[in-house]
């Protein structure tokens, strides 16, 4: 498929795909996360909010269930 038919995320797309560097990359995003996870301060007594998601799915189950 010639770069004319390509679109920028086509062209984007091509280049990840024929780079060499590419798995590289996911590698250093994926330690990079787990870099993240474990300097990431943690609560001694952590506060949960149950938030509004949680009694919506609660009415849905219920009207669904009828």
């Amino acid at each position: 498929m010639s770069d004319t038919k390509m679109g920028i995320s086509g062209r984007i797309a091509k280049k990840f795909l024929l780079t060499e560097i590419t798995p590289l990359l996911a590698l250093v995003g994926l330690l990079l996360g787990v870099f993240a996870v474990m300097v990431t301060p943690r609560e001694e007594d952590p506060q949960i909010n149950v938030t509004i998601a949680m009694y919506l799915f609660l009415f849905l189950v219920r009207v669904l269930k009828k």
